[in-house]
């Protein structure tokens, strides 16, 4: 990516947009506690700089904290996942049974944007991390009473545990049927069995997700998982960027 960017540079391209339409090394935005990391969205922000992109456009990064790694020497255009989440569900707006849960405090602003977009009430999980791929919850903050629907939201998953717990928990307390929606489907292939077993046991009906990374074939044998292409909004970004018009016009949650 970096050598296409710095060829395009040397051969006079006026303006160069970098699309991914998942955010490298977004988690990596500061070091975890006790823990000896590089800020990676950092490096990546500046490889691209000093290579010559004008533009970085991606979906839904894991936290808007790298738009300072990026202005204002480059452009960062971040699709937030919003509208798309609002229209998959646009079902259960207004609905007073109905709950927004966040996997964390770190996507809780998330979750309760998408709340007041549906009208619904929002509920926030308390999780650690003990242990690499592990996630351990504590309880859900919010008021569950009366709510026999939960819709599960999440930047992306690699192993299913966060919404697994936070699914599990729900079911336990009363809440008959959950839904999900993740923006990054990078769970590995031996941790769809806990996908399943949710589905079957534990009142997942539908996990939706999008098409921004590669995931295993075999999940399209998972008639509970349904996959969204992002092609069509890239699309619309893309030629309102190169026309220099206003993306938020685009995105603004129904």
């Amino acid at each position: 990516l970096l050598q296409v960017v710095r060829t395009l540079r040397a051969h006079r391209a006026r303006t160069i947009t970098v699309v991914t339409p998942y955010c490298p090394y977004s988690r990596q935005d500061k070091p975890s506690f006790l823990a000896r990391e590089a800020t990676l969205s950092s490096l990546f922000a500046d490889q691209l700089r000093i290579a010559g992109a004008n533009v970085h456009l991606t979906y839904h990064p894991h936290t808007l904290t790298i738009y300072g790694f990026y202005e204002p020497h480059m452009m960062f255009v971040a699709l937030s996942g919003l509208d798309l989440f609002t229209e998959i569900f646009h079902r259960f707006k207004g609905m007073e049974h109905v709950v927004a849960v966040s996997t964390d405090a770190g996507g809780a602003k998330f979750t309760v944007h998408f709340s007041e977009a549906m009208d619904i009430s929002y509920a926030i999980a308390n999780k650690f991390r003990p242990g690499k791929d592990r996630a351990n919850l504590l309880g859900i903050i919010g008021d569950l009473h009366d709510k026999k629907t939960a819709i599960i939201l999440d930047d992306e998953t690699v192993t299913g545990s966060s919404v697994i717990n936070a699914a599990k928990w729900l079911y336990a307390n009363g809440v008959d049927e959950i839904y999900a929606g993740v923006s990054h489907m990078k769970i590995c292939r031996k941790h769809l069995p806990k996908l399943v077993e949710l589905h079957e046991k534990f009142g997942l009906k539908e996990f939706h997700t999008t098409d921004s990374i590669p995931y295993p074939e075999v999940i399209k044998e998972l008639p509970f998982i349904k996959i969204h292409s992002l092609a069509g909004r890239f699309a619309c970004t893309i030629n309102r960027l190169h026309y220099n018009q206003s993306v938020s016009e685009l995105y603004k949650a129904r």
